[in-house]
């Protein structure tokens, strides 16, 4: 029988013989490993000192996440046993936004002990046997976003923060039920006021926008994930999450298909100018979601089906 110790040996003796230092991690049953690029973007993406206590201190209790969900969906089953949390405990989880998607429920929201961030996490449910990396490539997504912005001196943008914090007692793979994205919280105006004001952003602003949307393929181009901030009129994508070309064993890279980047960039511009082109409304006027800005299947995604079957 090869005992635990003898396959650590040989990895370790394999590792040093190609020169890679991946993370090792050990679990009652299971052996689990981070290769050299994922254990770099862990190391690279943890929040700062002050911020990362203060998390371990909030999840130092297991299954906190589990009766967060819970309480927000009684009838959601967890992949993991819930813990008992006092209703103050719990409390101290402000709810922004949940949403269940392909048996996971996505908990947006904030803790009081950590103003001035914003907490997504994932729980996975009992009958998904798949977990998800959405998580993970917000990190990715708004790590490049501002390293473009910031090399091309794109000064209308801001692409807020993101961090990966890794849950105490959670096996280390990288995948959305192990680890929170923890994002820098931004002054920003809401959904309503961001379609009013956009329309009124400088050129420059927008054609900055433009250039972002066709570079990184952001097709998901609606006023729940661009917000313009109170500071200074400038625009912000909150919502850097990637759906498709996303892999998890090599999380720097975004958007691993060229033509279905391109294919996404062309889709969100042309939503963005979709509304760009309509008439302004008068300042009173409530914005016309579905008209002006559709989230739901419109008819470029329509033609894309058409002439790309299988890509959408």
């Amino acid at each position: 029988m090869v005992t635990k110790k003898v396959i650590r040996k040989k990895i370790l003796k394999k590792c040093f013989a190609t020169a890679v230092t991946p993370a090792i991690f050990f679990t009652s049953q299971t052996l689990f490993t981070l290769n050299e690029i994922q254990s770099k973007f862990v190391g690279q993406h943890k929040p700062p000192i002050k911020v990362q206590a203060k998390l371990d201190t909030t999840f130092s209790k297991t299954g906190i996440l589990e009766a967060l969900a819970k309480k927000e969906y009684p009838i959601f089953e967890p992949n993991e046993p819930t813990s008992f949390y006092t209703e103050k405990e719990l409390s101290q989880f402000f709810i922004i936004k949940t949403k269940k998607v392909h048996d996971h429920l996505q908990i947006i929201c904030q803790h009081s002990d950590l103003p001035g961030y914003i907490l997504k996490l994932t729980v996975q449910s009992k009958n998904c046997s798949k977990a998800n990396d959405r998580n993970i490539s917000r990190v990715t997504g708004a790590t490049q976003m501002r390293d473009y912005c910031t090399q091309h001196n794109f000064e209308f943008i801001v692409i807020p923060k993101k961090y990966l914090y890794h849950i105490p007692g959670k096996n280390p793979d990288l995948n959305d039920n192990n680890y929170i994205v923890v994002a820098e919280k931004l002054d920003i105006m809401d959904a309503k006021q961001s379609e009013q004001n956009l329309i009124h952003c400088t050129n420059t602003a927008i054609s900055q926008l433009k250039t972002l949307i066709k570079r990184f393929g952001y097709k998901d181009v609606w006023f729940d994930n661009i917000r313009i901030m109170f500071n200074g009129g400038k625009i912000t994508i909150i919502d850097t999450e990637q759906f498709k070309g996303f892999d998890n064993k090599n999380p720097k890279k975004w958007n691993s298909y060229p033509l279905l980047k391109n294919l996404d960039g062309m889709i969100g511009k042309m939503k963005l100018n979709k509304y760009l082109n309509a008439d302004t409304p008068p300042p009173n006027t409530p914005p016309m979601h579905p008209k002006a800005f559709p989230k739901t299947q419109g008819i470029e995604k329509t033609v894309m089906k058409v002439v790309f079957p299988g890509l959408f």
